[in-house]
């Protein structure tokens, strides 16, 4: 029970432990001061920091992910003080590892001069007095529901544990992670195991007898290594499935192919089955295993992409591919299951195969078993599936656990794409019975997993590669002929709303957010709800996600609180490149940086035509030198001129 309870602090902790410091004296190394880091914060894999600054840029590095922002918050005590013109105040957020005691790299552009400087991160004792606190926090809200989290630890009841979780406000949180610039990578694609590798491929039958002659197909098709393949028909209860695989089997070793089929006398189970296949695949060590179910649906070259990680890392003992239905491993959206149109899951692996190597694979807490490819070597520390889990569900997750405990790592691999028809062995009743049980032995068995699930959901290491997917999913929807990008803000009021009002008639839709934290964010959105969402500050890594989408239809509505608004209009040509544009006023921003058209005394006097000397019609570059008010409009013209429609 202690062991449970640290774990669930454990947890709490990652959620809502905030360490902070400050004030900071932003100096130069000769000690002249630029501003203030008035407060900074740490939470959870984020660095927030809130100051002012005489600056006319502020840029800030953490671990390669870079933030520029001009200051736009009013600090009337620094402003009147110092005697400045405009706004001094700023806030950004900076995801990517922190390390106590370590620092973010600044540097501040002032009337022309860059000054670099590092600004430190808490160190112990501020961390120990958060910490602290936190305990007692943690106290505070765990007493009240302890009868219940007793409840859910011995029954594993899953009312009890909602309670527990939502008391405790340890519900999933569906963070914007940064998207990594390793998509805009020269490299091409990752090496993939050479064609005279074999490999052993483990097919469990159980009826599905609509689906197996195009998986068994495929199988034949598309592998494009040397394979064995074993298949275990488990006594099916549609009496057409026996004969039709054996009438198969018979014809593929006729054409040469190696295929051993086992047919079981009577119904085991899939983990039962699965064993008898590793036991014979154990007879050949060197080779790789392949797990695929009778419901997963193998693309062109797929083998050789699947196994190339086990090859070239002796401590990866598991190797997971992209799916519709994959739980952690899903696309469009992870941990929720999307039924394809035949064809989509080839259109999708096609993108998935140009994907470049510096996406790397991502490592996971667990594989998923419906297609996953396993270490030999790990396979002979661990021959087995525990066949606790009865028929099936979260015998993998079981296995590979085991696995992590003898040094092995789990990968989830993003240059391919396999389509898989869940639930089509067992029927989803029965599977979700079978999920919530076995997830109970999960849960008694390695307390830190589910820690390690959702650590895996809020930082998805894999969003990158899973937004490029989801976006490839998007533009495969035989149905659609459009794909609408709505470029807004990020400031929520009116165009929010007519934004939701829009989307919410749409069966899919682009939302690119301009002005947060990374400038970008770039969110997938289907039937009105929110699939998947990155940010970015790289502008490539932007243009090379939007530009996937074949079918694009660029539609700006408003771009108030971006802090480079006069780039804005380069910026969607760009994006709609040889794509229909269209420009929607909902406010002046085009005509003038003062939106609403008024004078800096608050007064209409009629459209602002240059040249014009009243300063709430002139705007700043982001190197922070003025920029007439003719110059904005010829900017912004350039996106009227190219619009198809206004």
């Amino acid at each position: 029970m202690l062991n449970h309870l640290r774990h669930l602090y454990l947890r709490y902790a990652e959620r809502h432990r905030v360490i902070t410091t400050g004030p900071h004296a932003l100096h130069t190394p000769d000690g002249l001061l630029l501003g203030y880091a008035d407060r900074i914060e740490l939470r959870r894999n984020r660095v927030e920091i809130t100051g002012w600054t005489v600056a006319d840029v502020v840029e800030a590095e953490n671990h390669g992910i870079k933030v520029s922002l001009v200051p736009d918050m009013v600090r009337s005590d620094v402003t009147q003080k110092l005697g400045l013109e405009r706004a001094a105040g700023f806030f950004f957020r900076l995801p990517g590892p922190t390390r106590f005691g370590s620092s973010i790299a600044l540097e501040l552009h002032v009337e022309g001069q860059r000054y670099s400087l590092s600004l430190p991160l808490p160190g112990w004792l501020p961390r120990l007095k958060a910490d602290l606190k936190l305990m007692a926090r943690f106290l505070r809200d765990v007493l009240p529901v302890l009868p219940v989290g007793i409840q859910a630890l011995f029954t594993q009841d899953p009312w009890a544990r909602g309670q527990v979780r939502d008391a405790l406000g340890l519900g999933i949180v569906h963070e914007v992670v940064a998207l990594s610039p390793g998509l805009i990578s020269s490299e091409g694609p990752p090496k993939s195991a050479p064609s005279e590798q074999r490999i052993t491929i483990i097919l469990p039958v159980y009826n599905a007898y609509d689906l197996l002659p195009e998986v068994l197909g495929r199988v034949v098709q598309n592998t494009d290594l040397r394979y064995r393949l074993l298949l275990i028909e488990d006594a099916s209860s549609d009496p057409r499935v026996r004969p039709w695989l054996c009438q198969e089997v018979s014809a593929l070793r006729e054409a040469g192919a190696e295929v051993i089929l086992l047919e079981n006398d009577e119904n085991l189970g899939f983990i039962r089955s699965v064993n008898k296949g590793f036991a014979l695949a154990r007879e050949h060590p060197e080779d790789p295993v392949v797990l695929l179910n009778s419901d997963a649906f193998v693309p062109a070259a797929w083998a050789s992409r699947l196994v190339a990680p086990i090859l070239g890392d002796p401590q990866v003992a598991t190797v997971t591919p992209m799916s519709n239905d994959a739980e952690i491993y899903s696309v469009p959206s992870i941990c929720r299951r999307t039924v394809l149109e035949p064809g989509q899951g080839d259109a999708i692996d096609a993108a998935a195969r140009q994907l470049p190597a510096a996406l790397s694979p991502a490592e996971a807490p667990t594989g998923v078993g419906f297609c996953m490819a396993v270490n030999p070597a790990f396979l002979e520390k661990i021959p087995d599936f525990d066949t606790a889990f009865g028929r099936g569900y979260g015998e993998e997750v079981d296995w590979c656990r085991r696995a992590a405990a003898l040094g092995g790592r789990h990968l989830g691999l993003p240059g391919l794409f396999v389509e898989h028809r869940g639930g089509e062995s067992f029927g989803s009743e029965e599977k979700l019975r079978l999920v919530q049980r076995n997830n109970a032995v999960i849960e008694r068995r390695y307390p830190g997993y589910d820690r390690a699930v959702q650590n895996f959901i809020s930082e998805d290491p894999l969003l990158t590669p899973r937004l490029a997917l989801a976006l490839a999913w998007a533009n495969s929807l035989s149905d659609v002929e459009e794909v609408p990008v709505f470029v807004v803000h990020s400031m929520g009021g009116g165009v929010e709303l007519y934004l939701q009002d829009r989307l919410k008639d749409l069966p899919v839709a682009v939302v690119l957010r301009l002005g947060g934290s990374l400038r970008y964010r770039l969110e997938l959105v289907v039937h009105g709800q929110e699939a998947i969402a990155g940010a970015t500050a790289e502008r490539e890594v932007l243009l090379d996600l939007v530009h996937r989408l074949h079918r694009r239809r660029v539609v700006y509505a408003c771009a108030v609180g971006d802090p480079e608004p006069v780039s804005v209009p380069d910026l969607l040509i760009d994006l709609a490149r040889d794509r229909p544009l269209n420009v929607e006023f909902h406010d002046f921003l085009p005509i003038s940086p003062s939106y609403t058209l008024l004078d800096s005394d608050g007064v209409f006097r009629g459209p602002p035509l240059p040249p014009q000397d009243d300063k709430a019609h002139a705007a700043r570059q982001p190197d922070g030198t003025p920029l007439p008010l003719k110059s904005w409009q010829e900017s912004w013209g350039r996106a009227v001129k190219a619009a198809a429609e206004v």
